[in-house]
């Protein structure tokens, strides 16, 4: 075997690896890189750099030089980033309404470790953007891994509760969770699934043709607004919304990635807001969408967590 790389193609006399970086928004060709263009010309799918409190990444897509839009994913060490809460006013919230609202078709995938067991009397939310009776929430409720969707009448339309007896192993404190709420129109009626990992753990269809999006609603990771909400008690490894849908088989190459790279994976989707583990890191006051629109801005004082966390 050559000692060094052989030289079989030009594109061989550029090193592949980018040196070390701060964070995921400083890599070459992402919104915060500073570095003059013709330094980026270079990059290519599969180079590689590492992150401070990330580990080492890997560039699954270059996207166009100058724009700021390439994707850089940790390489498999299955460690996990992200903000961790045990205060119910220690949260991130949107800094405008509007974002993650809902839809007829969307998707959110969280990924969350509860410290503690949930509690059965109790609501403890991972993430919902509601206004009135618009919009969705989806955590704990009452013992339940649960998700709500709102149509805009007199309560929540679509209720989607998967009991602790059947999701015991799921249920267990320092595990991550990676779960999947699907919203999709089938037939004229409104079809809500509610996955951990990649698995359907249960479905629900509705004689409802449409959801009301919540346009007025703050998305809130880890807190929502009601009197039955309790800290979430636990950490958020990553956040996406998706308006449009998934298969069965897109979601369970999804999941099992998110398990497999212990963050959210921003190549399988065109999200249209996501925040990876890796950016949440860090506790930023204010942090721009890892991927699409939207701005998460930091309420009390919630702090950094990065670990292994065995998948439930």
């Amino acid at each position: 075997m050559s000692l060094v790389t052989p030289f079989v193609q030009s594109r061989n006399r550029q090193p592949r690896n980018w040196g070390n970086y701060s964070a995921t928004k400083m890599l070459p060709n992402t919104a915060g890189f500073v570095s003059p263009l013709p330094q980026v010309q270079p990059l290519e799918a599969g180079d590689e750099a590492y992150v401070q409190d990330v580990g080492p990444v890997f560039c699954s897509v270059v996207g166009t030089i100058g724009a700021g839009d390439a994707v850089w994913q940790p390489i498999g060490t299955g460690v996990a980033s992200g903000f961790q809460t045990e205060n119910v006013a220690n949260f991130y919230s949107a800094s405008a309404a509007g974002i993650c609202p809902g839809a007829n078709d969307f998707i959110v995938v969280a990924l969350a470790v509860p410290f503690t067991g949930r509690s059965g009397s109790s609501e403890q939310m991972i993430a919902g953007t509601t206004s009135g009776n618009t919009g969705w929430r989806l955590g704990w409720m009452f013992g339940q891994l649960g998700l709500q969707v709102f149509d805009g009448g007199g309560g929540p339309a679509l209720n989607l509760g998967i009991p602790v007896s059947i999701l015991a192993v799921e249920q267990l404190a320092g595990k991550q969770h990676a779960i999947c709420a699907r919203v999709r129109q089938v037939g004229g009626n409104t079809d809500i699934s509610l996955w951990v990992g990649p698995a359907q753990k249960g479905s629900s269809v509705v004689g409802l043709a449409g959801v009301s999006p919540s346009a007025l609603g703050t998305l809130r990771v880890s807190s929502a607004l009601g009197g039955s909400v309790i800290a979430m008690d636990g950490c958020v490894c990553g956040l996406g919304y998706y308006e449009g849908t998934q298969t069965d088989d897109q979601l369970r190459v999804l999941m099992g990635r998110c398990i497999k790279d212990s963050d959210l994976p921003l190549d399988l989707v065109p999200w249209t807001t996501a925040w990876t583990g890796a950016d949440l890191a860090g506790v930023p006051a204010s942090l721009p969408a890892t991927v699409g629109v939207g701005t998460l801005t930091r309420q009390g004082a919630p702090t950094t967590i990065a670990g292994y966390f065995p998948p439930a």
